[in-house]
């Protein structure tokens, strides 16, 4: 019995990390868009929190926002990015992209 769980527990494994449909990649002005987006609206996030919740001036929130919204943004689209190379399914991905 415990053989026999062990062979589904493998096969389960292979069925779920199975590689979704080939997709067409978007091109590079995709890519570049959705950093964009990403950047830019991380970017007023984190400014307001810091300069309304944290007290920061204007002067000194916006560029350690800028810098974290740029990273944070790189390593999401990247991920993204790898993941539909790799054509690795994303629930969350596919939703974005069908907006």
């Amino acid at each position: 019995m415990l053989h026999r769980h062990a062979y589904d527990v493998r096969q389960m494994s292979r069925i779920c990390s199975r590689p979704a449909k080939e997709k067409e990649m978007p091109k590079l002005s995709h890519w570049i868009v959705q950093y964009l987006l990403a950047v830019c609206s991380m970017f007023a996030l984190l400014l307001v929190v810091d300069v309304s919740m944290r007290g920061e001036t204007l002067a000194r929130a916006w560029p350690s926002s800028l810098l974290w919204a740029a990273v944070a943004s790189a390593f999401f689209i990247g991920t993204r990015y790898r993941n539909m190379k790799r054509g690795i399914a994303c629930a969350v991905c596919d939703t974005l992209d069908k907006k």
